[in-house]
């Protein structure tokens, strides 16, 4: 599983605050509004396609999932976007998805503080060379109907320039499995490298 040979830049925004910025998708990945009944309909109708008798077991397990992500581990998270797949082949589809949310920092703070405390507390580390994208992996277990679905949650903090108390948050969930059962690392593994390879593009667009 990796990044597919097409690539399109997918452009997001900018509001009074913050620049608009642009991260390259590939093919059969797509942004969404922060909506979540639409992308709960999609992620279903994707699932829809995925023959077994654990189809009905994964549905449950994206509902918990989405209704998680509905709300940001931080308080002062605001939901902007999503990033999914659209319409791929049965083969080609990867129970991952992204969130975008900006993050204010705690008054009287700065997002370089919060930064000091994920490198601590998180053991977060730099994304890439220039060390502008902060990532950290969670691992969540979700209660579901029956059972309980596990998730890992790659994470990346970006800071916005000329704002030092807002940043972008990017945060992918991964359906690991579910009751106890988990995938197999090479198959987490070949996910979150996805996940990072497709944030790695992410730039500000200063000339807007």
């Amino acid at each position: 599983m990796g990044i597919a040979n097409s690539l399109r830049a997918e452009l997001f925004g900018a509001t009074t605050k913050t620049p608009p910025f642009a991260m390259l998708l590939p093919e059969g990945w797509v942004t969404k509004p922060a909506d979540m009944e639409a992308l709960g309909s999609q992620v279903q109708a994707a699932l829809a396609q995925v023959p077994g008798a654990d189809t009905a077991r994964l549905r449950a397990s994206v509902d918990s999932v989405l209704s998680q992500a509905g709300v940001g581990a931080e308080s002062n998270e605001r939901l902007i976007a999503w990033i999914t797949q659209q319409d791929v082949p049965v083969d080609d589809f990867v129970p991952m998805s992204f969130a975008l949310a900006w993050l204010e920092a705690p008054a009287g703070t700065s997002m370089m503080s919060l930064a000091k405390q994920l490198v601590n507390g998180r053991n977060a580390a730099p994304l890439d060379e220039a060390g502008t994208i902060l990532r950290w992996v969670d691992r969540a277990d979700l209660p579901v109907e029956g059972g309980v679905v596990h998730t890992v949650q790659p994470t990346y903090l970006i800071r916005v320039p000329h704002a030092p108390e807002t940043a972008l948050i990017i945060r992918a969930t991964i359906l690991d499995g579910a009751e106890g059962e988990h995938l197999d690392e090479e198959g987490v593994s070949a996910m979150t490298l996805l996940s990072d390879g497709i944030v790695a593009t992410f730039r500000w667009k200063r000339d807007a």
